[in-house]
């Protein structure tokens, strides 16, 4: 279902609410209206599809908001709950102008290293098809 003005009026009527119910505590929400409309429609649809809910990727969030639309998520959905607005794993990178050739191109996801994601992408090296990897290697001394 789309944001029509009756979601609007649910947040207001809950912002009323709480600054009622903490009438001695200043209440101030300095965000986006947009970023507000955006989580509501994503909670919405979690509840309405069920296990058939598919959260916003971070290429559908780039292409359609800005920075603040995660910030946003991040401060009133702190760590693993933001996942519920948007998916924090990026499927894909795209490398431009890494000096070879070969290793330019999508990489997509392959897995984790030391519980970081890793990306693969399969290229030409020397003549030969190789496998091109992106991961975080942590180093001991």
């Amino acid at each position: 279902k789309e944001w029509g003005p009756d979601a609007m009026n649910i947040v207001i009527k809950a912002v009323c609410d709480f600054q009622t119910e903490n009438k001695y505590i200043e209440v101030f929400i300095d965000h986006d209206e947009y970023d507000f409309r955006m989580i509501i429609e994503q909670l919405w649809r979690k509840v309405l599809s069920k296990d058939a809910y598919q959260p916003l990727s971070l290429p559908d969030i780039n292409r359609t908001w800005n920075g603040s639309f995660m910030e946003t998520v991040d401060y009133y959905f702190p760590g693993e709950m933001a996942g519920l607005i948007w998916e924090k794993t990026v499927r894909c990178i795209d490398v431009q102008n890494a000096g070879v050739m070969g290793v330019n191109g999508i990489y997509t996801l392959s897995g984790t290293v030391d519980g970081v994601s890793a990306y693969r992408k399969i290229g030409i090296w020397n003549e030969q098809e190789v496998e091109f990897s992106i991961f975080r290697c942590l180093l001991s001394d």
